[in-house]
């Protein structure tokens, strides 16, 4: 019944002054894509928010799985306040 949620962090290097933007950073898209090619769509529903770089996988043993989105989407917030 586990569910699973993380953030690809944006890449700030201050030597360089380079500061990434929050938006599908490059964590986000090689997460994203070792995530979706491992363990695919057969047990958990997946969910991404490319503007925040956020992606959360839902077990699909649970009734609601909607809830569990929305729950999780608090987290985020309440946890990442700069998202919002």
């Amino acid at each position: 019944m586990a569910n699973f949620g993380f953030l690809g962090s944006h890449t700030f290097d201050p030597k360089r002054s380079y500061v990434e933007s929050k938006e599908c950073t490059k964590h986000f898209k090689i997460y994203r894509y070792a995530v979706y090619n491992l363990i695919g769509e057969e047990y958990f529903s997946h969910f991404m928010e490319e503007k925040n770089s956020t992606y959360l996988l839902v077990n699909n043993k649970h009734e609601d799985i909607d809830l569990i989105k929305e729950q999780a989407n608090i987290m985020f917030d309440t946890i990442f306040p700069s998202l919002s």
